[in-house]
């Protein structure tokens, strides 16, 4: 919103009186639908299977709609190509909004599983809803196997016992020579493995375990003195953890995925001893 605002500031009156109304309507609109939201769910589910169709009501459908009216008619009536750039951009970012509220509120695709996520932070309960193939084989197909000639997967994980047949049955992959390969680490001299036990349930029991996993990772911090990569499942809980840390922890340098660049932190991370570095498991596929 900001930045179309600070393009339309040489719009004519009724142009941006338009869309700063019709932007205005969906913000409202978004506030309620959250609430609504938090009413039905409750704030401490960090995940929760949606299976009723119109669970809450779509308050969000018709102010997104009147919106990209409005951004269509100042589209077609705006002669600078780098304006009409940038209101292209929101215009998607709406109608994507928009059409996926829809296929997820009302359950439109066969086959699917539907969820919503809350991600508990200091002041607020962020809220995420989702929506993913339960067989993910025959979108593979259409999208990826049927039109890219040659493809590598390349996995630390893919097979199941030596053998590649579960993970060629879950993505539908019907022809492709394999290769498996030993691991040279040497996880006897190399590995130690420290399973803390009496954690809370990470679903039922939210803010137990996210206040347990900071304590976990304060006690390694102060044994090995930094030195340590931290890797998180999800943003939501790396962030919780980043700012019960950075307090404690004043001593080290922390570093945390989104601050930078991926291949800046990992070169922040190398150069500086001592130095800890959070992360999700994209970091997996940088070497």
């Amino acid at each position: 919103q900001k930045g179309l605002f600070f393009r339309v500031k040489n719009l004519k009156d009724e142009k941006r009186d338009l869309l700063e109304g019709l932007v205005k309507e969906a913000k409202v609109a978004n506030d309620l639908f959250f609430s609504n939201l938090r009413d039905k769910l409750g704030k401490n589910n960090f995940k929760q299977r949606i299976r009723e169709k119109g669970f809450v009501t779509n308050l969000l459908d018709n102010p997104l709609s009147r919106l990209t009216f409005g951004l269509n008619s100042l589209l077609d009536k705006e002669k600078d190509e780098e304006m009409k750039l940038e209101i292209s951009s929101f215009l998607a970012g709406c109608l994507e909004i928009r059409d996926n509220l829809r296929r997820i509120i009302e359950q439109e695709e066969k086959d699917y599983v539907y969820w919503v996520e809350t991600s508990p932070r200091r002041n607020i309960t962020r809220y995420a809803l989702h929506a993913a193939p339960i067989n993910i084989a025959e979108e593979l197909k259409r999208r990826v196997f049927d039109r890219v000639k040659v493809i590598i997967l390349t996995s630390a994980t893919l097979t199941t016992n030596g053998d590649f047949a579960f993970v060629r049955e879950r993505i539908g992959l019907e022809e492709g020579r394999e290769l498996l390969l030993d691991s040279s680490f040497d996880y006897l001299k190399q590995a130690l493995v420290y399973i803390p036990s009496r954690m809370a349930d990470p679903w039922g029991e939210t803010f137990e375990y996210f206040s347990q996993v900071s304590k976990e990772v304060k006690d390694i911090l102060k044994i090995v003195k930094g030195h340590t990569f931290v890797l998180f499942t999800s943003f939501q809980m790396l962030d919780q953890i980043y700012e019960e840390i950075k307090e404690d922890e004043s001593n080290l340098k922390i570093l945390k995925q989104g601050d930078m660049p991926r291949y800046q932190l990992l070169e922040e991370f190398k150069k500086n001893e001592g130095s800890v570095l959070l992360g999700t498991n994209t970091f997996i596929f940088i070497s």
